[in-house]
């Protein structure tokens, strides 16, 4: 039971870096969009670069799957959250 119960956690885990990844690319996408980049405190604006630096502003429609990943285990490894 408590092997079962570590995997689905560690599931939910990985599954909640993705729903973040999400929301801080759309949020990094409302921030190109509103040209809002000056207005940022310097440690959002230094987060933003590192998100920038894994999905840069999307300026047509393209697959983001892979950065969305990349950034979910960013946020992982780096504990961003912290």
């Amino acid at each position: 039971m408590a092997t079962i119960a570590s995997r689905q956690a560690r599931e939910i885990i990985h599954n909640s870096a993705r729903v973040i990844a999400i929301e801080m690319i759309c949020a990094s996408q409302a921030i190109y969009l509103e040209k809002a980049e000056k207005e940022l405190a310097p440690a959002t604006r230094a987060y933003l670069e590192e998100i920038r630096e894994i999905c840069p502003p999307l300026e047509g429609d393209r697959a983001i799957s892979d950065e969305m990943e990349e950034l979910a285990q960013y946020i992982l490894r780096e504990n961003v959250l912290s």
